[in-house]
């Protein structure tokens, strides 16, 4: 959700992170993945055009991380209880994401990172900045 319609897509996703995962990430760091992608051909990823206007923008954002960290993150309880958010985390292998999750997100997610990592976007990306 875009906080008071300023259209500040990144500062949102960084905040929405901090609040479900407790891990502060730099918004200059996440990588908008629907822009490496498409440009401005599309505002995001569409769920369902022709039956809403709503679209996603999907990030990436990567770091180096202990295994003690990694571990520390398993089963933690996050989320905004003043919101109603009642999160529980699970570390899983990237690999093994479409394994154990049915969520359209997550899955556009790790599609579009496959492919934009296989066409060597990720390096030009950063080439560039």
């Amino acid at each position: 959700m875009i906080d008071h319609n300023s259209g500040d897509f990144v500062g949102v996703a960084a905040k929405e992170m901090k609040e479900e995962t407790g891990l502060t990430i730099p918004h200059e760091q996440l990588i908008d993945m629907c822009q490496l992608a498409w440009g401005d051909r599309f505002p995001g990823l569409l769920p369902s055009p022709g039956g809403c206007d709503e679209f996603l923008r999907l990030y990436l954002y990567t770091t180096d991380i202990g295994h003690d960290e990694l571990q520390n993150l398993e089963g933690k309880a996050t989320g905004v209880l003043e919101e109603g958010e009642v999160i529980k985390l699970k570390v899983v292998p990237l690999e093994d994401l479409w394994k154990i999750s049915a969520d359209c997100k997550a899955l556009s997610s790790l599609l579009l990172y496959e492919n934009l990592k296989q066409a060597g976007r990720f390096s030009e990306q950063k080439s560039a900045s």
